[in-house]
């Protein structure tokens, strides 16, 4: 079964845990300043585009890409996860972590093919 941990910055260390193929840790923070705009949002877990800037992609954050995986990086969040078995979702309750949890929940929610492979983890 391939596994795919997707967590904050919190959970760096699963990336050595041996626990999924692959972990990815967001580095997108929500607690100061305003809100990100829906656009900037969405474009952050579309496919990669020529006009993002560095950090703009979910992919530039948190990933040691194997090469094996590194050709999918360009893809949009939800077609790289659905590539995967499980998706488990490793956030802290801190209300940092929680708030990304909350963002990439709604995000992920409106796929519905991936909504059964989502695994809750409360760290």
């Amino acid at each position: 079964m391939k596994r795919l941990i997707l967590t904050s910055s919190s959970g760096g260390q699963l990336a050595r845990s041996g626990l999924a193929e692959l972990v990815i840790s967001s580095s997108f923070h929500f607690e100061w300043g305003p809100l990100p705009s829906p656009e900037k949002l969405a474009a952050y877990f579309a496919p990669r585009s020529a006009n993002l800037g560095p950090g703009d992609h979910w992919s530039d954050w948190g990933i040691r890409w194997p090469k094996s995986i590194k050709d999918r990086k360009d893809l949009s969040l939800a077609d790289f996860c659905e590539q995967y078995d499980v998706v488990e979702l490793w956030f802290d309750p801190a209300p940092r972590d929680q708030l990304q949890l909350v963002c990439l929940l709604d995000h992920l929610s409106s796929c519905s093919s991936l909504v059964p492979k989502l695994r809750l983890r409360l760290v």
